[in-house]
């Protein structure tokens, strides 16, 4: 009890929470905070370290670990064991482990990358009102960029150990220009937007037009580079006939969400012959051949229910193999 009184009084005496208005977002980060905790906490055993992280850290951080994407304390207490034991690295198929330098390093330039990114952002969209609570911190692989609604507003969380281990540091303008315009999104359509924002054609257009954005502002990256996740998405989705199948199953579920979303949009999902991810990449190709009739600030305010005819538009001449 005496190490652990020890360290506690370490941990919070010196947990430092970067909250302050750069740019036009306000930001808050947590993760110089985490960092503390970490290495504070270090000479613990791992189940100890998430234990104190669950029932001491977290709290005081409930902006971001209080989000539904965590789950209960049981559940975040596993998930926080992906950084807190050192003998079991975060990973991810495709990927090379998750070291502690390189969550350093990205934990380090997060806030200036993220800066800079929502300068250039404006300069592509002057009129962007910066309404979202932004924060950064670790999510245990839960997400890299999460947007949410709730009561107290829209929300967008970073997952500062999933970014590091997903992103090297050439991806970071297009990675914060996609999530940037998620937000721009919210703004500009405000209550325009589907209910169910999981729907299949919307979800489609919504994140394949924010890749398109985030290449249209960083034309130097291919579109593997602003797709990231497979990490060969873009030759598998070329491959003979998987655009057509992709098509025809997204038809199929036009009108879902819930299962369905998480077929075509999650990473750690997929359907028979598609790789995870498959709706954003068509998601993609509708904004790039919208684009080359109109230009971004029409692209952005298309209403949803012309999103929705010209997805159904597009998905058909596509299943059709046109």
């Amino acid at each position: 009890m005496r190490l652990r009184s020890a360290i506690l009084a370490v941990v919070f005496a010196f947990l430092p929470l970067c909250a302050h208005a750069a740019g036009i977002c306000k930001l808050r980060n947590l993760t110089p905070a985490f960092v503390t905790f970490y290495d504070a906490t270090k000479a613990l055993p791992p189940e100890k370290r998430a234990d104190l992280f669950v029932t001491q850290f977290a709290p005081k951080y409930a902006f971001f670990y209080g989000n539904m994407e965590f789950g209960d304390a049981q559940k975040l207490g596993k998930a926080s064991l992906r950084l807190l034991d050192p003998t079991h690295p975060e990973h991810l198929a495709g990927f090379p482990p998750l070291t502690d330098a390189r969550f350093r390093a990205v934990a380090q330039a997060i806030e200036p990358d993220f800066i800079a990114a929502q300068e250039k952002f404006l300069k592509a969209f002057p009129d962007f009102r910066c309404e979202a609570d932004v924060a950064f911190g670790p999510s245990f692989l839960s997400f890299d960029g999460n947007g949410f609604t709730d009561a107290k507003g829209w929300h967008m969380l970073f997952g500062v150990d999933t970014i590091a281990l997903l992103h090297g540091p050439q991806d970071m303008p297009a990675f914060f220009s996609h999530e940037l315009f998620h937000i721009y999104h919210q703004q500009i359509l405000r209550g325009q937007i589907p209910k169910d924002d999981a729907v299949t054609w919307w979800a489609m257009w919504e994140e394949g037009l924010a890749t398109y954005i985030s290449q249209r502002m960083n034309p130097s990256l291919p579109a593997q580079q602003v797709l990231w996740f497979p990490t060969d998405i873009v030759a598998r989705m070329q491959a003979p006939g998987v655009m057509v199948r992709a098509a025809k199953l997204m038809l199929e579920n036009f009108d879902k969400s819930d299962s369905a979303h998480s077929l075509f949009f999650e990473s750690g999902h997929s359907t028979s012959g598609l790789p995870p991810r498959a709706g954003y990449y068509m998601g993609y190709r509708m904004a790039v051949e919208l684009g080359r009739d109109h230009s971004l600030a029409w692209l952005a305010r298309l209403h949803p229910a012309d999103v929705k005819t010209r997805a159904r538009a597009f998905l058909e001449k596509t299943a059709n193999g046109n």
